[in-house]
């Protein structure tokens, strides 16, 4: 946790100074102002780090970016179409893939998801019989006008799924694009379990 005054820990000549700055944050070509960016510069290497509490409140508004930008599903509606199935979040995790706490985080909007989960469910809430290619059988309360064979269904996550699990949890770097700063700022990694969510650009 740095404060006003302390040595730089690039340099170790300068010493720092806290400012508030407005950070401007390019993420595919769209542009997103955070205005109060309190930072800490170095009066040597003038070297930007940012205050650590300015992280953690950002954190949240620079997901929602990155998800308006990506076209994702919001955490209401991913919420909206579980409640359809009228599952729990571990078990949706579980058919789905992403792991037992996946829909936690995607509903409380920690992390985005991928770009083929948020398929997969814009999917299923528009045909929700898609669902008999991963369960045997639709849950009772999901209606349909159309008639389902469930004997060519795929049995229940024991085999066809589990082998393709991982398609659904380890396609995001491809498409990922990274959010880059305006200001040559050692900004971290807000969530680990996301890959490159936050760059900063080199001076």
């Amino acid at each position: 946790m740095h404060k006003d005054g302390d040595k730089c820990p690039v340099c170790g000549l300068g010493t720092l100074t806290k400012k508030s700055v407005e950070e401007i944050f390019d993420y595919k070509g769209e542009i997103f102002t955070i205005k109060d960016y309190v930072i800490y510069e170095c009066s040597v290497c003038e070297e930007s780090i940012v205050d650590r509490k300015t992280l953690d409140d950002t954190e949240g508004l620079l997901i929602e970016f990155r998800r308006k930008v990506d076209n994702l599903l919001t955490p209401n509606e991913i919420k909206e179409i579980r409640a359809l199935f009228g599952y729990t979040q571990e078990r949706f995790g579980t058919i789905l893939g992403g792991g037992k706490k996946a829909f936690a985080r995607y509903e409380n909007g920690t992390i985005t998801q991928s770009r083929a989960m948020d398929n997969q469910l814009k999917m299923l809430r528009s045909n929700p019989e898609i669902l008999t290619a991963i369960v045997k059988k639709l849950p009772d309360n999901i209606k349909t006008s159309r008639q389902i064979d469930y004997s060519d269904a795929e049995t229940l996550y024991t085999g066809y799924w589990s082998k393709r699990q991982s398609f659904f949890t380890n396609v995001t770097n491809e498409e990922e694009g990274v959010i880059t700063s305006s200001m040559s700022t050692t900004v971290g990694t807000p969530n680990q379990t996301q890959p490159q969510l936050i760059k900063a650009e080199a001076a």
